[in-house]
């Protein structure tokens, strides 16, 4: 059985935005084809949630509604959750959004204040707070109770406390309700990789993170945005809760990624398909599942597989099983 409960899908690596710590910006540009995501669905079985998100903007994507159409014939009942920038949040993709019956939509930034979001992202943040505020008053209008509405908050160095300080009262006065999410700048190789020193410099260091707890810690209104993202569970909230604390990548135990090129990698932190890929464009779902299966007896070793490599849990994994060998 080609069983897969999480399948994350990336529709695009091309984006309006020129965020300076993107992998997606250094990555070929491309669209996923139909065809190819039409082919693995053929194949899978027990699918339980999706995510349409990568290293691109998916609403550039000029087939994303009939991607996400396609998951709902095939599995009328599968959570789909998104990652947007808010950027195409104009009239029509509000009501064709609202129509797809999302699980969660969450919207990336680094600050919700407006000079910060533009030398960041190269954007507008009225734009993106204009329709964001359209979505939620359409949805309203409608009479929906959903998709649930987030933000996904990156912390760098320089915006340490932009999400107390802006994101949480632009949260808090749109009316959002699917949660606060906050990560740091990603410091794998796979991303670092694409850092230019000035990018280098941002990474967040312990004191900063020290910091952000101990304001954190004291406002009560923080936390409770941050377990707002539990009232709906998203993709990653669900995936990472399927090995039940078990020291197993959950992951390499019951997701997948499907990239824009087509190639089904281990994981969305993936970068390199050519070297790390479980399948090529045509090839079987099984095999994919099998160099699966592989990797994670690796990792139950207390062997780090090379696809691995700079993964925190990972080294987690592999630190706690190497004593009890």
């Amino acid at each position: 059985m080609n069983t897969l409960p999480f399948l994350q899908i990336e529709p695009t690596t091309r984006c309006n935005y020129s965020c300076g710590f993107c992998a997606g910006r250094h990555m070929a540009q491309g669209d996923l084809a139909h065809e190819q995501l039409a082919a693995l669905l053929d194949q899978v079985e027990g699918l339980e949630h999706v995510e349409l998100q990568g290293e691109g903007e998916p609403l550039l994507h000029p087939g994303f509604f009939e991607m996400a159409a396609l998951l709902r014939e095939r599995f009328p009942a599968v959570g789909i959750s998104t990652i947007t920038n808010g950027s195409l949040f104009n009239g029509s993709n509000i009501e064709r959004l609202l129509d797809l019956r999302l699980t969660r939509l969450m919207v990336s930034m680094e600050s919700a204040e407006p000079g910060r979001f533009k030398a960041i992202r190269g954007g507008s943040f009225e734009r993106v707070e204009r329709g964001l505020a359209a979505f939620m008053a359409r949805r309203a209008a409608r009479g929906e109770a959903g998709p649930a509405v987030g933000l996904m908050v990156t912390v760098l160095r320089d915006t340490v406390d932009e999400a107390l300080d802006s994101s949480l009262p632009f949260y808090r006065r749109l009316g959002l309700d699917g949660g606060i999410a906050v990560q740091p700048l990603q410091a794998m190789p796979q991303y670092l990789r694409f850092y230019d020193a000035a990018m280098r410099e941002q990474l967040p260091q312990p004191e900063q993170g020290r910091r952000f707890n101990e304001r954190a810690a004291a406002v009560p209104d923080f936390a409770a945005a941050m377990r707002e993202r539990g009232r709906v569970p998203g993709f990653y909230e669900r995936l990472y809760a399927s090995t039940a604390g078990q020291p197993r990548c959950p992951w390499l135990a019951n997701g997948m990624f499907l990239a824009q090129d087509g190639h089904l990698n281990p994981c969305c932190f993936v970068k390199d398909s050519a070297r790390d890929a479980l399948a090529r464009p045509g090839e079987a779902l099984s095999v994919a599942l099998e160099r699966r299966a592989a990797m994670a007896a690796q990792l139950a070793r207390g062997e780090m597989p090379p696809a691995c490599e700079g993964c925190p849990m990972g080294q987690t994994i592999v630190s706690w099983i190497r004593p009890r060998r």
